[in-house]
């Protein structure tokens, strides 16, 4: 999934300069950081034979940095994470660095996306750092991150291969997990959702969060962008697939209609989204069109067909 959206979206709420956000606390480590019996129980008990473990605090969770035996690489410190929420016993998050044998042992279906790609002729293994994320005991995610002529990427997979996101000299690196409120809430509201990625923004010392997530319906994958600012929700976009543009019952005709007058070949219908309010009322629908040699163009088209060009992005 492309990301231009989810910015666009927080950029609609307030538009201005990006202003960077670290919610880690200082000092990992310190006895401020050190968990509950109860958190450090649990962690003993799911990583016996964790070493090297330093304690730290962030977003609600305690968080473990740790080694474990045969990590990636022995001179590498702290490689794995573990999330708990605050005094807690369950485990809401992991991070693991894996190897590329680890990782075709493990994954071989993201091997063989990555071997059928266009960076894979060019970037050797070698310079790849892979890192899987789970999410309680949802099925993993494995992000690939390496340097290409001089831009960083970072790529997006799920266990069957598919390439769920690619990310461009990212700036949020490390950013962790969401908060554990708003798991509670994609838990709530999105059950058996899927959280693929997290994003952070501070706008006019506003926060503004976007999580990606897939829900499945009917047997059918749907992914959303779900946006809190300050913690509360503002809105979720429903990402309409492109085999799905002919069907009435998906996206109306009078939302097509719109969409082929701003541009009738369908091509440059990059990301098409049904916006929605918590209730899952719908508002309306933005539109990304991508023309090459210009810049993408957001529209906003309303239930009853008016567009409205909103930004170039």
């Amino acid at each position: 999934m492309k990301n231009s959206l989810k910015w666009a979206l927080m950029l609609l709420m307030c538009c201005t300069c990006f202003v960077a956000c670290d919610d880690d606390d200082d000092n990992p480590g310190t006895p401020s950081n050190q968990p509950s019996e109860i958190t450090l129980k649990a962690f003993q008990k799911d990583y016996p034979n964790a070493t090297n473990v330093v304690w730290s605090v962030a977003r609600g969770y305690n968080v473990a940095q740790f080694n474990l035996q045969q990590s990636r690489d022995e001179m590498v410190v702290r490689n794995h994470a573990a999330y708990y929420p605050i005094n807690s016993a369950k485990k809401a998050y992991t991070e693991v660095d894996l190897t590329w044998e680890q990782l075709r042992t493990e994954a071989p279906q993201v091997v063989a996306a990555w071997e059928a790609g266009e960076f894979a002729a060019s970037v050797t293994t070698n310079r790849i750092d892979v890192e899987k994320k789970v999410y309680f005991e949802q099925e993993a995610r494995y992000e690939l991150e390496f340097d290409h002529n001089g831009t960083e990427y970072e790529l997006l997979y799920a266990l069957d291969g598919t390439l769920l996101k690619t990310d461009i000299d990212a700036e949020n690196d490390d950013e962790g997990p969401c908060p554990f409120g708003i798991i509670e809430f994609i838990q709530a509201h999105y059950p058996n959702a899927y959280i693929d990625d997290y994003d952070q923004e501070l706008i006019k010392d506003i926060l503004y969060e976007t999580v990606e997530i897939e829900v499945r319906k009917n047997g059918k994958k749907v992914e959303y962008n779900v946006v809190f600012k300050q913690g509360a929700h503002v809105i979720s976009a429903q990402e309409i697939d492109e085999d799905d543009y002919n069907d009435e019952q998906i996206l109306p005709k009078v939302i097509v209609d719109a969409l082929t007058k701003i541009n009738a070949d369908r091509e440059t219908w990059d990301e098409v989204y049904a916006a929605y309010n918590l209730e899952g009322k719908k508002l309306n629908y933005y539109a990304v069109f991508e023309i090459e040699g210009e810049e993408d163009s957001l529209y906003e088209i309303s239930l009853a067909g008016d567009a409205k060009f909103i930004m170039h992005i």
